[in-house]
């Protein structure tokens, strides 16, 4: 049996050699010439846009405000420069009035709060995916954020106006905290053993500004 394989494969071949040899071939087309990969010049890289500072100068302190100058030597440095020494400054940066936010951004809003706020931009741990205003936000995981990953995908803020209605909304478990209990409703969730009272300091800021310039806060005794 392996001798008729042997037999039939050998004029197999003898076959093919025949039709080669009496068959017309057309040359094949040269290879086109090709520097060798080495020597051929890398593809150019796309160069980043370029930044361009920017810096806004008070000829002088005279027009009564605190800030000399503000300036943006390069794409991550923003320099504030005062009229005089300023403690607070790095307290009031923290302020959504004093917030830093690119340019194309102010230039494309105007500059206009409203707007802004409408869809809020950040590196913070969280993203905003829907805004009802008056009634809840839902915040998502920003994949993103330099700080890692985050502990829960998903935060949903409601606003309601009544305390009694925020409670019921905890009782229920339609909500895992509420802020700002009602004062008449504290005894009800402390006496609660499914519910945790936890006091907290607000973080807002209130003061009172006077100009001590100005008559009658020019005097001592009155301020």
């Amino acid at each position: 049996m392996n001798r008729k394989l042997y037999v039939l494969l050998a004029v197999l071949v003898l076959a093919s050699m025949i039709l080669a040899a009496c068959g017309t071939t057309t040359p094949a087309a040269p290879a086109a010439t090709q520097p060798p990969a080495a020597t051929q010049p890398p593809a150019p890289a796309t160069a980043a846009p370029a930044f361009t500072p920017l810096k806004l100068e008070a000829s002088d302190c005279s027009y009564g405000g605190a800030l000399k100058s503000i300036e943006a030597p390069d794409a991550n440095t923003f320099v504030i420069t005062t009229c005089n020494p300023d403690p607070a400054i790095p307290a009031q940066a923290a302020f959504a009035t004093f917030e830093i936010l690119p340019k194309a951004l102010l230039d494309s809003t105007g500059g206009d709060s409203a707007k802004i706020s409408a869809a809020p931009i950040g590196t913070g741990p969280y993203t905003l995916q829907e805004w009802v205003k008056g009634d809840h936000m839902t915040l998502v995981a920003n994949p993103n954020w330099w700080g890692g990953t985050v502990a829960n995908k998903t935060l949903i803020f409601k606003w309601s106006a009544e305390s009694a209605q925020r409670l019921l909304e905890l009782q229920s478990g339609n909500v895992d905290g509420i802020e700002l209990v009602g004062p008449e409703d504290i005894p009800t969730v402390q006496k609660d053993p499914t519910l945790a009272f936890f006091p907290m300091t607000p973080a807002d800021t209130l003061y009172i500004g006077m100009n001590n310039t100005k008559p009658p806060f020019d005097k001592e005794a009155v301020r």
